[in-house]
């Protein structure tokens, strides 16, 4: 598990400062649970959430979920700082 999760992090995030993973009865006595939470930054944390009937599935989509959750937010910073490039260049040529 933490070498699953350390891979999925370290693509989007130099790195992270703290990242816990639990895994608890779900609902229903036969589920599992897996929370995931990763402190990445100053005030940022991202979490993950799956219940499902073996350990490993569950703990694999919560890790899929922090994953995707931050490779969008890596997007929405690359994308927001060639944004305010664009406009900086057009400020000067004017």
């Amino acid at each position: 598990m933490e070498t699953r999760l350390t891979d999925g992090v370290a693509k989007f995030v130099d790195h992270a400062i703290d990242s816990v993973v639990v895994l608890s009865r779900g609902a229903k006595k036969k589920q599992v649970r897996a929370d995931i939470s990763v402190h990445v930054g100053r005030d940022i944390t991202v979490q993950g959430r799956h219940e499902s009937d073996d350990a490993y599935t569950a703990f694999d989509s919560a890790a899929e979920r922090v994953t995707k959750q931050l490779r969008r937010y890596k997007r929405r910073l690359r994308d927001h700082r060639n944004k305010d490039a664009g406009h900086e260049a057009t400020a000067i040529r004017a």
